[in-house]
């Protein structure tokens, strides 16, 4: 049972910035492998010391694998918090008609 003292819209809004994170950074992470993979490491791989812009990109790329992974839990957070969400916004609502 939803607590009134809590605001699940903030709760579900805050779940949701987390999720679109994880979707972001998802999205970052398949874009620059297309671009600068394995395939497009180029030069002399990690010995580069050029100071090379690809190879810099190359390296935040393998930085970037996976990290959305750390995000990925706040999906079913944010399907338990607007399931809540409602349940709390319709007994907000009882309590209101009822004070009328």
């Amino acid at each position: 049972a939803p607590s009134p003292d809590i605001n699940y819209n903030f709760i579900s809004l805050m779940y949701g910035g987390g999720s679109a994170l994880a979707v972001c950074l998802f999205v970052l992470e398949k874009v620059l492998f297309g671009y600068y993979g394995d395939a497009g490491a180029g030069g002399n791989g990690e010995g580069d010391a050029g100071g090379n812009e690809e190879g810099a990109l190359h390296e935040f790329t393998r930085q970037l694998e996976g990290l959305y992974l750390i995000f990925v839990p706040f999906f079913p957070c944010l399907l338990w918090s607007l399931v809540v969400r409602s349940r709390w916004l319709k007994e907000d609502g009882s309590q209101k008609d009822k004070k009328e």
